[in-house]
Protein backbone atom coordinates (compact mmCIF):
# COMPACT_ATOMS: atom_id res chain seq x y z
CA UNK A 1 0.00 0.00 0.00
CA UNK A 2 1.40 3.35 -1.01
CA UNK A 3 1.56 6.01 1.67
CA UNK A 4 2.16 9.68 1.46
CA UNK A 5 5.15 11.23 3.18
CA UNK A 6 2.88 13.74 4.81
CA UNK A 7 0.45 11.13 6.10
CA UNK A 8 -0.22 11.29 9.83
CA UNK A 9 -0.89 7.91 11.41
CA UNK A 10 -4.33 7.46 12.99
CA UNK A 11 -2.86 6.94 16.46
CA UNK A 12 -1.35 10.40 16.71
CA UNK A 13 -3.43 13.01 18.55
CA UNK A 14 -3.06 16.75 18.48
CA UNK A 15 -2.45 17.78 22.10
CA UNK A 16 -2.01 21.51 21.58
CA UNK A 17 -1.45 23.81 18.67
CA UNK A 18 2.19 22.86 18.02
CA UNK A 19 2.90 19.52 19.74
CA UNK A 20 2.03 15.88 18.98
CA UNK A 21 2.22 12.80 21.15
CA UNK A 22 1.84 9.16 20.24
CA UNK A 23 -0.19 7.02 22.64
CA UNK A 24 -1.54 3.49 22.69
CA UNK A 25 -5.31 3.83 22.60
CA UNK A 26 -6.12 7.37 21.51
CA UNK A 27 -8.83 8.10 19.04
CA UNK A 28 -7.89 9.40 15.60
CA UNK A 29 -10.15 12.40 15.20
CA UNK A 30 -13.23 10.58 13.95
CA UNK A 31 -11.25 8.61 11.38
CA UNK A 32 -9.98 11.76 9.64
CA UNK A 33 -6.52 11.64 8.18
CA UNK A 34 -4.54 14.73 7.58
CA UNK A 35 -2.40 14.96 4.48
CA UNK A 36 -0.01 17.52 3.21
CA UNK A 37 1.32 20.24 5.31
CA UNK A 38 -0.06 20.94 8.75
CA UNK A 39 -2.72 23.63 8.45
CA UNK A 40 -1.83 26.99 9.84
CA UNK A 41 -3.17 27.74 13.28
CA UNK A 42 -5.43 30.75 13.59
CA UNK A 43 -4.30 33.75 15.56
CA UNK A 44 -6.69 32.94 18.39
CA UNK A 45 -6.66 29.16 18.50
CA UNK A 46 -8.40 27.25 21.21
CA UNK A 47 -5.86 25.22 23.07
CA UNK A 48 -7.09 22.09 24.72
CA UNK A 49 -4.68 20.54 27.12
CA UNK A 50 -5.33 16.93 27.94
CA UNK A 51 -3.98 15.29 31.09
CA UNK A 52 -2.58 11.84 30.30
CA UNK A 53 -2.45 9.33 33.12
CA UNK A 54 0.19 6.67 33.47
CA UNK A 55 -2.11 3.99 32.13
CA UNK A 56 -2.47 5.88 28.85
CA UNK A 57 -6.04 7.06 29.40
CA UNK A 58 -7.09 10.68 29.41
CA UNK A 59 -8.08 12.05 32.82
CA UNK A 60 -11.46 13.84 32.90
CA UNK A 61 -11.40 17.59 33.40
CA UNK A 62 -11.49 18.81 36.98
CA UNK A 63 -14.97 19.37 38.35
CA UNK A 64 -15.99 22.28 40.47
CA UNK A 65 -18.48 21.85 43.34
CA UNK A 66 -20.78 24.90 43.57
CA UNK A 67 -22.85 23.30 46.38
CA UNK A 68 -19.76 22.84 48.54
CA UNK A 69 -18.67 26.38 47.87
CA UNK A 70 -22.13 27.65 48.83
CA UNK A 71 -22.10 25.67 52.08
CA UNK A 72 -18.65 27.00 52.91
CA UNK A 73 -19.91 30.53 52.31
CA UNK A 74 -22.82 30.01 54.70
CA UNK A 75 -20.50 28.65 57.40
CA UNK A 76 -18.18 31.62 57.05
CA UNK A 77 -21.10 34.05 57.14
CA UNK A 78 -22.51 32.45 60.31
CA UNK A 79 -19.09 32.57 61.93
CA UNK A 80 -18.83 36.24 61.11
CA UNK A 81 -22.20 36.96 62.72
CA UNK A 82 -21.28 35.08 65.88
CA UNK A 83 -17.90 36.80 66.06
CA UNK A 84 -19.60 40.17 65.71
CA UNK A 85 -21.91 39.51 68.64
CA UNK A 86 -25.03 38.93 66.53
CA UNK A 87 -27.44 36.08 67.15
CA UNK A 88 -29.64 34.33 64.64
CA UNK A 89 -32.18 33.46 67.37
CA UNK A 90 -34.07 36.12 69.34
CA UNK A 91 -33.27 36.28 73.05
CA UNK A 92 -36.27 35.19 75.08
CA UNK A 93 -37.00 37.16 78.26
CA UNK A 94 -36.83 35.31 81.57
CA UNK A 95 -40.11 33.77 82.59
CA UNK A 96 -41.45 34.84 85.99
CA UNK A 97 -43.48 32.33 87.99
CA UNK A 98 -46.89 33.97 88.56
CA UNK A 99 -47.79 31.60 91.41
CA UNK A 100 -47.31 32.76 95.01
CA UNK A 101 -46.82 30.19 97.78
CA UNK A 102 -47.62 30.68 101.47
CA UNK A 103 -47.20 28.57 104.60
CA UNK A 104 -48.72 28.72 108.05
CA UNK A 105 -46.39 29.95 110.77
CA UNK A 106 -46.62 29.59 114.52
CA UNK A 107 -46.69 32.96 116.30
CA UNK A 108 -43.94 33.74 118.75
CA UNK A 109 -44.89 32.36 122.19
CA UNK A 110 -45.58 34.84 124.96
CA UNK A 111 -42.89 35.28 127.57
CA UNK A 112 -44.71 33.41 130.34
CA UNK A 113 -44.02 30.33 132.41
CA UNK A 114 -45.47 27.03 131.11
CA UNK A 115 -48.69 25.77 132.68
CA UNK A 116 -47.90 23.86 135.85
CA UNK A 117 -48.65 20.12 135.68
CA UNK A 118 -50.05 20.52 132.18
CA UNK A 119 -51.24 17.35 130.43
CA UNK A 120 -49.02 15.92 127.74
CA UNK A 121 -50.94 16.03 124.48
CA UNK A 122 -49.97 14.20 121.31
CA UNK A 123 -51.65 15.03 117.99
CA UNK A 124 -52.84 11.83 116.34
CA UNK A 125 -54.20 13.30 113.10
CA UNK A 126 -55.79 16.33 111.44
CA UNK A 127 -58.87 15.74 109.26
CA UNK A 128 -59.42 18.28 106.49
CA UNK A 129 -62.55 18.73 104.32
CA UNK A 130 -62.18 17.56 100.75
CA UNK A 131 -62.38 21.06 99.27
CA UNK A 132 -59.41 22.13 101.42
CA UNK A 133 -57.18 19.23 100.35
CA UNK A 134 -56.13 21.12 97.23
CA UNK A 135 -53.18 23.49 97.25
CA UNK A 136 -54.92 26.63 95.86
CA UNK A 137 -56.31 29.12 98.35
CA UNK A 138 -60.07 29.02 98.83
CA UNK A 139 -62.28 32.05 99.24
CA UNK A 140 -65.93 31.76 100.09
CA UNK A 141 -68.21 33.99 98.02
CA UNK A 142 -71.43 32.86 99.69
CA UNK A 143 -72.91 30.11 101.84
CA UNK A 144 -72.48 27.54 99.05
CA UNK A 145 -70.14 29.23 96.57
CA UNK A 146 -66.36 28.76 96.65
CA UNK A 147 -63.57 30.17 94.54
CA UNK A 148 -60.19 28.48 94.06
CA UNK A 149 -57.37 30.98 93.50
CA UNK A 150 -54.91 29.14 91.26
CA UNK A 151 -52.17 31.78 91.41
CA UNK A 152 -52.04 31.63 95.25
CA UNK A 153 -51.26 28.24 96.81
CA UNK A 154 -50.21 26.61 100.04
CA UNK A 155 -46.58 25.52 100.12
CA UNK A 156 -47.53 22.33 102.03
CA UNK A 157 -50.66 20.26 102.63
CA UNK A 158 -52.98 22.16 104.95
CA UNK A 159 -53.25 19.34 107.49
CA UNK A 160 -49.47 19.22 107.95
CA UNK A 161 -49.31 22.98 108.37
CA UNK A 162 -52.04 23.08 111.03
CA UNK A 163 -50.49 20.11 112.86
CA UNK A 164 -47.13 21.88 112.98
CA UNK A 165 -48.62 25.13 114.29
CA UNK A 166 -50.79 23.44 116.95
CA UNK A 167 -47.92 21.20 118.13
CA UNK A 168 -45.59 24.18 118.41
CA UNK A 169 -48.22 26.11 120.36
CA UNK A 170 -48.90 23.23 122.77
CA UNK A 171 -45.18 22.75 123.40
CA UNK A 172 -44.78 26.46 124.17
CA UNK A 173 -47.73 26.36 126.60
CA UNK A 174 -46.85 23.13 128.44
CA UNK A 175 -43.09 23.12 128.14
CA UNK A 176 -43.26 19.53 126.86
CA UNK A 177 -41.60 18.93 123.49
CA UNK A 178 -41.09 15.91 121.29
CA UNK A 179 -44.61 14.45 121.51
CA UNK A 180 -44.70 13.37 117.87
CA UNK A 181 -45.34 9.61 118.11
CA UNK A 182 -47.28 7.16 120.22
CA UNK A 183 -44.04 5.72 121.53
CA UNK A 184 -43.53 8.75 123.74
CA UNK A 185 -45.28 8.97 127.09
CA UNK A 186 -48.42 11.11 126.81
CA UNK A 187 -51.74 11.62 128.57
CA UNK A 188 -54.11 12.19 125.65
CA UNK A 189 -54.19 11.85 121.88
CA UNK A 190 -55.75 14.73 119.96
CA UNK A 191 -57.87 14.31 116.81
CA UNK A 192 -58.77 17.58 115.09
CA UNK A 193 -61.47 17.88 112.41
CA UNK A 194 -61.10 21.10 110.46
CA UNK A 195 -64.37 22.77 109.45
CA UNK A 196 -63.29 26.08 107.89
CA UNK A 197 -59.94 27.53 106.92
CA UNK A 198 -60.43 30.15 104.22
CA UNK A 199 -61.14 33.77 103.48
CA UNK A 200 -64.63 35.07 102.93
CA UNK A 201 -65.70 37.96 100.70
CA UNK A 202 -69.06 39.70 100.36
CA UNK A 203 -68.62 42.39 97.76
CA UNK A 204 -65.94 44.78 99.01
CA UNK A 205 -66.04 43.36 102.55
CA UNK A 206 -63.97 40.34 103.60
CA UNK A 207 -63.29 38.26 106.70
CA UNK A 208 -61.38 35.19 107.92
CA UNK A 209 -63.22 31.94 108.62
CA UNK A 210 -61.54 29.31 110.79
CA UNK A 211 -63.36 26.64 112.77
CA UNK A 212 -62.59 23.12 114.02
CA UNK A 213 -63.78 20.34 116.28
CA UNK A 214 -61.50 18.12 118.34
CA UNK A 215 -61.50 15.03 120.55
CA UNK A 216 -59.08 14.04 123.29
CA UNK A 217 -58.71 10.25 123.36
CA UNK A 218 -57.18 8.11 126.06
CA UNK A 219 -53.88 6.53 125.02
CA UNK A 220 -54.14 3.13 123.34
CA UNK A 221 -57.86 3.47 122.56
CA UNK A 222 -59.63 4.10 119.29
CA UNK A 223 -62.85 5.81 120.29
CA UNK A 224 -62.75 6.35 124.06
CA UNK A 225 -63.16 10.09 124.25
CA UNK A 226 -61.96 11.83 127.37
CA UNK A 227 -62.99 15.30 126.21
CA UNK A 228 -64.63 16.95 123.26
CA UNK A 229 -64.60 20.55 122.15
CA UNK A 230 -65.04 22.98 119.27
CA UNK A 231 -63.33 26.19 118.30
CA UNK A 232 -64.28 29.14 116.12
CA UNK A 233 -61.81 31.94 115.59
CA UNK A 234 -62.96 35.45 116.34
CA UNK A 235 -64.01 37.42 113.32
CA UNK A 236 -61.12 39.21 111.67
CA UNK A 237 -61.47 41.70 108.84
CA UNK A 238 -59.69 40.87 105.57
CA UNK A 239 -59.54 43.09 102.50
CA UNK A 240 -60.07 40.16 100.12
CA UNK A 241 -56.87 40.84 98.15
CA UNK A 242 -53.84 40.46 100.41
CA UNK A 243 -53.30 36.69 100.61
CA UNK A 244 -50.13 37.09 102.65
CA UNK A 245 -52.20 38.78 105.35
CA UNK A 246 -54.79 35.99 105.04
CA UNK A 247 -52.12 33.34 105.67
CA UNK A 248 -50.93 35.26 108.73
CA UNK A 249 -54.46 35.53 110.14
CA UNK A 250 -55.10 31.83 109.59
CA UNK A 251 -51.81 31.05 111.37
CA UNK A 252 -52.96 33.05 114.40
CA UNK A 253 -56.29 31.20 114.36
CA UNK A 254 -54.52 27.81 114.29
CA UNK A 255 -52.41 28.86 117.28
CA UNK A 256 -55.56 29.85 119.18
CA UNK A 257 -56.90 26.37 118.39
CA UNK A 258 -53.99 24.96 120.37
CA UNK A 259 -55.02 27.11 123.34
CA UNK A 260 -58.57 25.74 123.11
CA UNK A 261 -57.37 22.12 122.98
CA UNK A 262 -55.21 22.57 126.08
CA UNK A 263 -58.02 24.30 127.95
CA UNK A 264 -60.40 21.39 127.22
CA UNK A 265 -57.99 18.70 128.53
CA UNK A 266 -59.07 17.10 131.82
CA UNK A 267 -56.91 18.15 134.73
Amino acid sequence: MKTDAHFFPPRVRLQNDFSFQRRGALDHFDGERWGGDLPACPAKSRRRRVAVRRDGDVAPPSRRWPAARGLLGLILAAGGLLAGGCSLLPIQPAQVDPIHYYALSAPEPALSAPVARAPRLMIRRIEVPAYLENRPFVTRLGPNELKFVDEVRWAEPLDLGIERVVRTRLAALTGVYGLESRETVHDYEVVIRLVHCEGETHGAKGAVRFAAEFDLLKPGTVSEVAAHGSFTAKETVWDGKDYGALAQMLSAAAADLGDAVLAAAPK
